[in-house]
């Protein structure tokens, strides 16, 4: 995550612990006044990408990725902003980091 986006967040959430990555709606009710009916909008309109801002862990349970909400509040009316912390939050995940090469040695006879 880069310095700035990390400093928006703690500016707007200062008691954020990295263990609350994603979560559930209440916690984005309580943290930003955003209501359940408001989360619903933003992902229906397409303004929450799945995947991205939110995923469906099963029909009853949707989490959000709390930084990047954060973040789009922030740059809603600067798409180019918060396209930078997408693709940085992309790029931390496991799966989009290279795998480091391992030196093998041959065998002995």
């Amino acid at each position: 995550m880069n310095k700035s986006l990390l400093n928006n967040i703690q500016v707007i959430l200062p008691d954020l612990k990295i263990t609350e990555l994603f979560v559930e709606a209440k916690a984005i009710t309580e943290k930003l006044g955003l209501s359940t009916h408001t989360l619903q909008t933003l992902r229906t309109d397409g303004s929450f990408i799945k995947g991205i801002h939110y995923t469906e862990v099963n029909s009853r349970l949707i989490l959000y990725n709390l930084p990047l909400i954060v973040d789009w509040l922030v740059n809603r009316h600067d798409p180019n902003s918060h396209q930078r912390a997408i693709e940085i939050f992309q790029s931390s995940l496991l799966s989009n980091r290279r795998r480091s090469k391992k030196k093998t040695e041959s065998p002995k006879n």
